[in-house]
């Protein structure tokens, strides 16, 4: 997988390469016995939210972000070691990443979502956070069989509701379309 990602990267420097391999080796490092609730490994989600940020041709910091976006939530990761080995600047994204998918979100009115919408830009500092949420939220939908139907409505509903709008806000309209 990794050579594949790599030979997408045609416009990445070798040293955005390195910088790559280094966080791909520290993920895999990390994640090496944890398997996903479907029974694929856990890097497998990563790496295809980082295909898509390639595809959306985001740069390397976004791209790393996008490899790494979960990876505060696994115990045997500290805030400081993703700050030390990769700067503040993917630790900034990485965390505003993960604040974002630990919001509840419950939307019963398109005011509400609106709201929920508008909150969101008011959470972050870097427009990034949005874009790697929305890889994250297309490849969740790819592979939505892999769910309980109830979780499948759920994510379906945020995404029409929430993630769709604001690839749409922000000119995405390839991945807005495949949300829909």
């Amino acid at each position: 997988i990794l050579t594949e990602i790599l030979n997408l990267m045609t416009e990445a420097s070798q040293e955005e390469k390195d910088k790559f391999i280094v966080a791909w080796n520290f993920l895999i490092d990390k994640t090496k016995t944890h398997i996903r609730s479907c029974g694929q490994p856990y890097y497998l989600h990563p790496a295809r939210v980082v295909q898509i940020l390639i595809a959306a041709k985001m740069d390397i910091e976004c791209v790393i972000s996008g490899l790494l976006h979960n990876i505060l939530s696994l115990e045997n990761v500290t805030e400081d070691e993703i700050k030390t080995t990769f700067g503040e600047t993917i630790f900034k994204i990485v965390n505003d990443t993960s604040r974002i998918t630990g919001l509840k979100i419950n939307i019963s009115t398109l005011q509400q979502a609106d709201a929920i919408r508008k909150m969101l830009f008011a959470m972050i500092d870097d427009v990034r956070v949005i874009l790697v949420k929305l890889a994250d939220r297309l490849d969740r939908m790819r592979n939505l069989k892999n769910v309980n139907e109830k979780i499948q409505k759920a994510i379906s509903s945020e995404v029409m509701d929430i993630w769709a709008p604001l690839a749409d806000r922000l000119g995405m309209q390839t991945i807005k379309n495949e949300l829909e």
